[in-house]
């Protein structure tokens, strides 16, 4: 259990350290998804009895910039308002507020929610967890249409024109 505390350390030191003087405090980002029944879980029956699944999660801790906000899930999904200018993290908590797993999107342990529209609404669909994994059904930093992009860089870029496929 000690790697997955580590794993939440990092992410919220990283998340931390992402702060700084934005003038995109003032625009939003609207965060939707709906979490699946273990049932349909990869790997929920290698999972051990006393294991969480996020059939257990009914809290989504969004941490951004040194600040966070704390959201319910109703019937099964969630849908959040954001400021943008920072990386967040989203976390997956039981009603006793206890760790079930972490939103992975992109191999990355947060989403950079920097330079979009005001009130973009990223869907990330269905979410399965792997390990301590949030995994989303719809990526939404891996189905970025980066042929767009005028570097047409295979990794993450912040220019508007690269992340269509968000809007």
């Amino acid at each position: 259990m000690k790697h997955p505390v580590i794993g939440l350390i990092m992410v919220l030191l990283v998340a931390s350290a992402c702060q700084e003087d934005n003038d995109k405090y003032g625009t939003f980002v609207k965060l939707k998804g709906r979490i699946t029944a273990v049932r349909t879980q990869p790997n929920s029956s290698l999972r051990d009895a006393g294991e969480l699944t996020l059939a257990d999660a009914a809290h989504l801790l969004i941490y951004y910039g040194g600040g966070y906000d704390l959201v319910d899930l109703n019937d099964s999904t969630f849908n959040a308002t954001v400021q943008q200018g920072n990386a967040t993290a989203l976390l997956f908590l039981t009603e006793d507020y206890r760790y079930i797993g972490h939103l992975f999107a992109g191999g990355l342990n947060c989403l950079p929610l920097v330079d979009l529209e005001n009130n973009l609404v990223i869907d990330m669909n269905t979410l399965y967890l792997d390990g301590h994994h949030v995994l989303p059904t719809h990526d939404p930093i891996r189905h970025m249409a980066v042929g767009d992009c005028p570097t047409d860089r295979p990794f993450l870029t912040t220019r508007p024109e690269c992340l269509s496929a968000l809007r």
